[in-house]
Formats: C-alpha cells, structure tokens, sequence
C-alpha cells in the first residue's frame, strides 16, 4: 500500500460568536487555529471468492484539527472530513 501527504494548511479563525458588546481582551481567547491535510492512499479490494483479482483503489482523505482555541477541549483530534477518488491523478489508474 501507498501514502503520499498531498498537502497541510493551517488557519486562524475567528469565531462569529464575538459580540460588539464584548472588549478586545476577550477576543483574543475566541480565535481557533485549526490545520488540515490531505492524504493520498491506496488500499486492496479483495473479491470474497477464490481465485479473483485484487484490486488497488487510490483515494484522497481530508482530515482536520483544532491545535489551538478548541471549544471541546485541549487534546488534539482528528477527524475525517472526506474522501474522494484520486481523480486528479489519472496515471495512477
């Protein structure tokens, strides 16, 4: 099987929960950084009977985290977000 880190990104937002009311100090405490990559990976399809051909799909998965500013919680989690065939990369098939 094969992986390839595609890309990383990482972003500072703001949350829109920030009231004009509010002061300036307690803003700061409302921005999230938050990162996201994608990965390329291939994985076998193996047919339930004998004697068949393995097949290899190539995909792309999304996954994302909050580092900093996490509303539930400090520990770092990762998530799927999405996949979706390789389509990009058409000498893979």
């Amino acid at each position: 099987m094969q992986l390839a880190l595609l890309s990383a990104r990482v972003a500072e937002i703001e949350n829109p929960t920030l009231d004009d009311y509010e002061d300036e100090s307690q803003s700061s405490k409302l921005k999230q950084i938050v990162t996201q990559l994608e990965v390329l990976y291939e994985r076998e399809l193996a047919p339930c009977g004998y004697g068949d051909d393995v097949s290899n799909i190539v995909n792309v998965a999304t996954f994302e985290a909050c580092i900093l500013g996490d509303p539930n919680g400090e520990q770092l989690q990762w998530r799927l977000c999405q996949t979706r065939p390789a389509s990009e990369f058409p000498f893979l098939e």
